[in-house]
């Protein structure tokens, strides 16, 4: 199903509220479209929009105005529930802080989505499993996540996000803490997802994921402009 914002709008305030304060700009009247079986980039300065925009078209902030589209409905119109089962059983997020259940297993991380998906146990930890291999954490199925490092807490995240094989998957700096055969193995899976049919969205600064993309945009102050550039990390 298509999936698709429009008309967008969301603001914070300045640092020093009061009479003389301003509004900062996250996002000003963005019109986007994520498109299936394509990669799209948006680069940009911190501070520029880029991860409100991947959290609002996601289902995670309701912007201020205009509306974000799934299948043509608006998934803001949805109770609270539905949207957190939408979100679990057609999108994958890979926030930008990675943050893992610490009383579970990495094993038991990357399949607790499934599960809650109603999908089969012996399954999931075979998806489960298949995605830790092509990530290289494989030997990491049993540990704890106090006892991983940066890099290794990433990946696990990414493979959680990809355990229901996603319509769109939505990858906030998904490259952090990674070195470069991690991000290698990290963008080849999201390019591999957007292969089979999957709309992929990735926020970063990191210049190496620009050959992975399709489409590219840069973000600055809260104004969305598709680019050929490969300048604007």
């Amino acid at each position: 199903m298509e999936l698709y914002l429009r008309d967008v709008c969301k603001t914070y305030k300045g640092k020093n509220a009061g009479h003389d304060s301003t509004d900062s700009f996250s996002m000003r009247n963005v019109n986007f479209d994520l498109l299936p079986g394509k990669v799209t980039l948006v680069t940009g300065c911190s501070g520029s929009g880029k991860s409100t925009l991947l959290s609002i078209l996601c289902g995670l902030l309701r912007p201020e105005s205009g509306n974000v589209f799934y299948g043509g409905d608006s998934i803001y119109d949805r109770g609270g529930n539905d949207l957190a089962l939408l979100r679990n059983a057609k999108f994958g997020i890979v926030p930008q802080k990675c943050l893992l259940m610490s009383s579970l297993t990495v094993r038991e991380n990357v399949m607790l989505p499934a599960l809650y998906a109603g999908v089969d146990e012996k399954a999931a930890a075979a998806k489960c499993e298949e995605l830790l291999s092509y990530l290289g954490i494989c030997s990491l199925c049993g540990r704890y996540p106090r006892e991983l490092s940066g890099g290794e807490m990433r990946r696990v995240c990414i493979a959680r996000a990809m355990i229901n094989e996603p319509e769109y998957i939505f990858a906030d700096e998904p490259t952090n803490d990674l070195d470069e055969n991690g991000k290698k193995r990290v963008l080849s899976l999201l390019r591999e997802s957007a292969g089979q049919g999957a709309g992929v969205l990735i926020v970063s600064h990191d210049s190496y994921a620009v050959s992975y993309a399709d489409i590219k945009y840069g973000m600055n102050g809260g104004i969305l402009l598709q680019t050929d550039f490969e300048g604007l990390v």
